[in-house]
């Protein structure tokens, strides 16, 4: 089963997306099980309390209380992994979802074949983030992790550093054996020592790139392929 949470003040619009929704499952044979918010400010508070977490949380910009890329904010504190996506009129906020690893926008008004192309691929990014597994061969023993919960893998001193969620699992591997054990993944090197999560960047600042808040540095060789595969992979040409 998936979980999508619908943030949405005008309830007209939410009853038509959470339509289109059990449209796509029933249409797939997926169990996809919806919860309704009339405002940012829910979520927020939902979030804020430790509820549970969500597989794809869409989200309307302008509502009265708290507006969609705030609310986006106060999710990404509690959850890197939930696909995000805005539901909006307005174009112009596209930029800024690049903040909160907003994966797409959809506008209004919503026809439903645009809108399950685009919702194929928020279910496409969430079995990525949570399906497929690896075994670390760490210093001490062996570790089965997600490679959706691989932020980024870092090499020095001839070790193998895997930043795995909140945890570092150090190996004797080298980064080239690594990155053949992630091709299910969407890994691009910023630099030689480091091997990036796509999902988990940021944002780029210069030289260097935020990943799930932490700033690693790009090198100049590196830098045009880097940014290559990361337009691909925001991009959806995967």
């Amino acid at each position: 089963m998936f979980t999508v949470a619908i943030v949405e003040d005008q309830k007209d619009v939410a009853a038509k997306i959470e339509e289109y929704v059990h449209r796509y499952g029933e249409e797939h044979a997926l169990d996809l099980e919806c919860t309704l918010y009339g405002d940012g400010a829910d979520i927020a508070e939902w979030y804020a309390r430790g509820g549970a977490r969500y597989d794809i949380v869409l989200l309307d910009i302008e509502m009265p209380r708290m507006n969609g890329m705030d609310a986006a904010r106060r999710i990404r504190e509690k959850d890197q992994k939930a696909v995000l996506a805005f539901i909006t009129n307005m174009a112009q906020f596209a930029i800024h979802g690049y903040e909160v690893d907003a994966l797409d926008f959809i506008l209004k008004p919503i026809d439903y074949y645009p809108f399950s192309t685009r919702f194929e691929r928020m279910l496409e990014r969430v079995r990525e983030r949570t399906d497929v597994r690896i075994t670390i061969h760490t210093t001490g023993g062996m570790q089965v992790v997600a490679i959706g919960d691989i932020r980024y893998l870092e090499t020095q001193n001839r070790m193998l550093y895997y930043h795995v969620g909140d945890e570092v699992f150090s190996s004797r591997t080298s980064l080239k054996e690594a990155e053949k054990e992630l091709t299910h993944g969407h890994f691009a090197k910023c630099n030689q020592c480091y091997l990036v999560n796509l999902a988990y960047v940021n944002g780029v600042q210069g030289d260097r790139v935020i990943v799930d808040g932490e700033t690693l540095d790009i090198s100049r060789r590196n830098k045009t392929p880097f940014l290559e595969a990361l337009s691909s992979y925001l991009g959806g040409n995967r």
